[in-house]
């Protein structure tokens, strides 16, 4: 192994395998896992998003993001695109789960928080028990992109222009994903390309939920200066 390729992957994967099992553990017993999914395939997954964040992580342009968060971000991903996978997800849940996304982040522009359960429902017209069914499936539905790209968050924001405005809009919000810092972009992904609150946020890399918060506040200030230039 070369000098680059140990600044790259410090450490050895056997390492950071802990961390895959604790996150399977997590996720199979939060969620109402289909019976032909048991635990050993979600740690054979979050293997390979472990072994893949091995193989990306750089410690020179981490942006202060440790390794130990950076897999812990690809592990989730792996798993939770597994389940997507092997889910059947019907349109109307989509078409669902995209009215919660919307009406979250216009609630969150006013008010700089997560809108309550009882909030969404209102503002939806949704039933609560609705509204719960909703979220439940969304926490396993939707999968954040792990590639580093950022496609997921750019076709996301995507969807609500014209075909007219839609490459310039995406060459835009491509700078403006360029111009966070790492920690902004993973924090950015896991709220609103997987639909995590704060505080499962806060705990996965680290941080106080406050913290977050404000990251999340001044990604959202420097988009919406990005959208206001199209």
């Amino acid at each position: 192994m070369n000098k680059s390729q140990k600044l790259k992957c410090p450490y050895n994967v056997e390492d950071h395998r802990f961390l895959v099992i604790k996150i399977a553990r997590t996720i199979y017993n939060q969620h109402n896992l289909p019976c032909y999914i048991d635990l050993d395939d979600l740690i054979q997954e979050g293997m390979i998003g472990l072994l893949d964040a091995h193989g990306n992580y750089n410690a020179e342009n981490s942006a202060g993001a440790s390794l130990s968060t950076y897999a812990s971000i690809r592990i989730r991903g792996s798993i939770l695109d597994f389940i997507r996978s092997q889910s059947f997800t019907s349109r109307q849940l989509n078409a669902e789960i995209k009215i919660i996304n919307n009406v979250s982040w216009d609630f969150f522009v006013k008010h700089e928080r997560e809108p309550l359960r009882t909030e969404l429902s209102n503002l939806t017209g949704l039933s609560l028990s609705k509204i719960e069914n909703i979220i439940s499936a969304k926490k396993y539905t939707e999968v954040h992109d792990t590639s580093e790209d950022g496609n997921t968050i750019e076709m996301s924001l995507l969807q609500d222009f014209s075909p007219e405005s839609e490459i310039d809009v995406y060459q835009q919000v491509q700078k403006w994903i360029k111009s966070l810092s790492l920690m902004e972009q993973n924090v950015v992904s896991l709220y609103y390309a997987e639909g995590l609150t704060l505080a499962e946020i806060a705990t996965i890399i680290n941080m106080t939920p406050a913290r977050v918060s404000q990251l999340l506040s001044k990604s959202k200030n420097l988009l919406s200066s990005v959208l206001n230039s199209v």
